[in-house]
């Protein structure tokens, strides 16, 4: 259903003036009591640079169209308990409070303080290249929104109803093509920010406004298994780069490593003991936990190959680098479904299995191969930094899953070979004897 109003010029008095419209079962058409200006007036009826003080005259129409909006979505959302549209309450909200003394400030613009607390962010994190570019996308989608969709620059305001976050998410996934777990992933770092502005006092929202939820959905655990693992060991690659991305892959695929932390290594993170064995003991970037992981041989001898400091590569490069290879090499061509989910629909798509091989598969292959070898569930969490069983719940389906497979192919292959026992002793020793060498007479061999 239609929420947001539109900025439209109607005559009133012999004079041309721009009014808040609205049209959707019932008609509300406020006055701003500001002047249309012939041949000044851009497509979304706000006046042009040309017009004195045309950035205050828009900022406070736009701020009149906000109270508007807010009102009618309330409205909608709440009919019940706040009853329908009302043409006169409409206007008494769009001239309600001037901004000049309102102390929710709400003509405030959301990316500047956005930026701002990005920046404030990165201080204190130092956030690597790939976690900036991140949070950038996501004020370019902001941005965007605010241009394309509400035809105006983005007030905090904009962000004060359920509604606004719902159309929000609607708007990244019809135009930005995004899943659900990725508008999950926005929503939510959305929602720290308004959280944010709340807690430093620059704008109080409405605290329906953090129920809003996107639901992720589980996409699957994708895992390699020690035989191919095993034919990426004995790749022959000439390309020396190809190589490091090679070594860096199958050394984690031992380790289960973040990116951000596998770029954070150092010959200071791994301890030697009594016996000689090595362990890698280091705080987990993400959560903060400190992780211990024993290294066996494969991955030690490829760090110190690299003196315990492998090369370091964006998320991104290191992926499409990766692809390259697998191509190269015409590895993982089998198909695979891969589920996808925009606003619970699902849009599930075959692909072949290389395409969804990450630098993370090495993380989710390291905790498949530690559960498939019952080591202790708290061993492995202690090594991979979770911190919740529940997260560790889909390996251990998947462990179980293919274990189960496994005993049934046990007992398919020893009914058959008990099969092939009996028929055998049925038949004559001659009749074997017959047949030349390499020839085999259907219903005689077996």
């Amino acid at each position: 259903m239609k929420t947001a109003s539109e900025l439209k010029i109607f005559k009133s008095n012999g004079y041309e003036y721009i009014y808040i419209y609205y049209k959707q079962n019932c008609l509300v058409r406020i006055n701003t009591k500001y002047t249309a200006v012939k041949n000044s007036m851009t497509k979304e009826n706000l006046y042009k640079s040309i017009v004195p003080d045309y950035k205050k005259k828009n900022d406070l129409i736009i701020l009149m169209k906000q109270r508007v909006d807010k009102y009618i979505s309330d409205r909608l959302l709440n009919n019940s308990q706040l009853g329908e549209i009302n043409q006169k309450e409409a206007q008494n909200v769009a001239f309600n409070n001037n901004p000049v003394n309102s102390d929710q400030a709400d003509n405030k613009l959301l990316v500047p303080i956005f930026s701002n607390y990005i920046a404030n962010l990165n201080t204190e994190y130092n956030y690597q290249a790939s976690t900036m570019k991140y949070y950038n996308n996501l004020k370019g989608c902001l941005e965007e929104y605010g241009k394309d969709v509400l035809k105006h620059k983005l007030y905090l305001i904009d962000f004060n109803t359920k509604l606004s976050l719902i159309n929000f998410c609607k708007f990244l996934g019809e135009k930005r093509g995004m899943n659900d777990n990725s508008i999950a992933k926005r929503l939510n770092s959305l929602k720290s920010f308004l959280r944010y502005c709340t807690e430093e006092g620059i704008f109080s929202f409405d605290t329906t406004v953090f129920s809003y939820r996107v639901k992720k959905y589980d996409t699957g655990i994708v895992a390699l298994n020690f035989d191919e693992i095993q034919q990426l060991m004995d790749l022959k690659i000439e390309n020396p780069s190809w190589q490091k991305i090679m070594d860096a892959f199958i050394c984690n695929c031992f380790m289960g490593l973040r990116i951000s932390d596998l770029s954070r290594l150092s010959k200071a993170d791994f301890l030697m003991d009594e016996g000689g064995d090595y362990k890698y003991a280091s705080v987990n970037k993400k959560t903060g936990t400190t992780v211990s992981i024993p290294i066996i041989e494969i991955p030690l001898a490829i760090l110190k190959k690299y003196d315990f400091k492998l090369p370091t590569y964006t998320g991104q490069y290191f992926n499409r680098q990766l692809q390259k290879i697998f191509e190269h090499f015409k590895l993982f061509e089998d198909e695979v479904i891969v589920r996808r989910k925009v606003f619970k629909q699902e849009q599930d798509k075959k692909v072949m299995r290389r395409k969804i091989i990450t630098s993370h598969v090495c993380r989710k292959s390291f905790i498949t191969f530690c559960i498939m070898s019952l080591i202790p569930l708290n061993v492995i969490m202690n090594a991979s930094g979770h911190k919740q069983v529940q997260t560790m719940q889909a390996y251990i389906q998947k462990a179980s899953d293919k274990e189960q497979f496994r005993k049934l192919n046990k007992k398919v292959n020893e009914a058959i070979k008990n099969k092939r026992k009996k028929i055998l002793k049925a038949q004559k020793p001659m009749e074997y004897l017959d047949y030349p060498p390499g020839e085999v007479a259907t219903g005689k061999v077996l």
